[in-house]
């Protein structure tokens, strides 16, 4: 299969990274088609995010099968609460910068862009707040791996780490709460947040 994301190897797919996908199982039950990642990992292409050409394909007796390799773009990745790896996968969404609206219909409304690359405005907002270290308010929009938490600071998602929670339980932290942080790391391919001096 080949990787989509360059030279670097990724051995966890992020949210908005494009990969090889590579079909396992059709389930057309459920309307999913099961796979594998570039990076080994298993993840769902709903019926719903594949481009209508190749799911009339994959529908076919003869046609596409296990084995079947295409792009994808990752629209979500996370560890569900008994540590399990989900990750969701979009053949449409390759071509799209903005696909917050594939993402669960819980996560709270913003113009959010889950995608490892940040727009300028959000960059230039960022590094100034970061730069004057201002206290910023956020909204958790769901678990990131390592037991962290991905958090909405405003058209973009940035990640809250486990160690950067400083004391507040991530189990209190749950999709929908506001949470009070400030910038850790802030780069064009993402940014970190840390709770560490929020009063």
């Amino acid at each position: 299969m080949s990787t989509s994301t360059g030279n670097k190897f990724k051995v966890f797919a992020e949210t908005g990274d494009i990969m090889g996908f590579e079909v396992r199982v059709i389930n057309e039950e459920r309307r999913l088609v099961i796979g594998e990642l570039d990076t080994g990992e298993g993840c769902v292409l709903p019926f719903g995010q594949v481009n209508i050409d190749r799911l009339d394909n994959l529908r076919e007796p003869h046609g596409e099968q296990a084995g079947t390799t295409f792009d994808v773009r990752i629209l979500d990745a996370y560890s569900d609460s008994r540590s399990r790896r989900r990750i969701l996968v979009s053949e449409r969404a390759v071509e799209d910068r903005v696909f917050h609206q594939h993402i669960d219909r819980n996560t709270a409304e913003s113009d959010v862009v889950p995608t490892n690359v940040v727009p300028p405005e959000v960059l230039a907002n960022a590094r100034q707040k970061a730069a004057q270290n201002h206290t910023i308010r956020g909204v958790v929009v769901g678990d990131a791996p390592g037991g962290g938490k991905r958090v909405d600071i405003g058209k973009f998602v940035a990640i809250l780490s486990r160690e950067d929670l400083c004391g507040v339980s991530a189990d209190s932290l749950r999709k929908g709460v506001a949470v009070k942080v400030k910038f850790k790391l802030v780069s064009e391919n993402g940014i970190t947040l840390t709770r560490k001096g929020v009063a």
